[in-house]
């Protein structure tokens, strides 16, 4: 939301912003089943991130990507 603010006409910060209050429902945020790309330990799970250049959520994609630990060879 940062890289791209003011680009993507669909994902604005403040769109998204009131999106979250509606899905957490004043649950804690720091749940991992509510934020599962922030919080929740995906080791071993594929995943398969998609982003454009110009989208709102390309910082979230990358940040999720960076976070993952390196995979395993076999």
């Amino acid at each position: 939301m940062t890289t791209k603010d003011g680009i993507d006409p669909l994902f604005t910060r403040q769109s998204l912003v009131r999106l979250d209050a509606h899905y957490l429902a004043g649950q804690d945020p720091r749940q991992p089943l509510l934020r599962v790309a922030v919080h929740a330990d995906l080791t071993g799970l594929p995943l398969l991130l998609q982003a454009g250049s110009n989208e709102g959520l390309l910082d979230d994609s990358a940040r999720l990507a960076t976070a993952r630990p390196e995979p395993v060879s076999t």
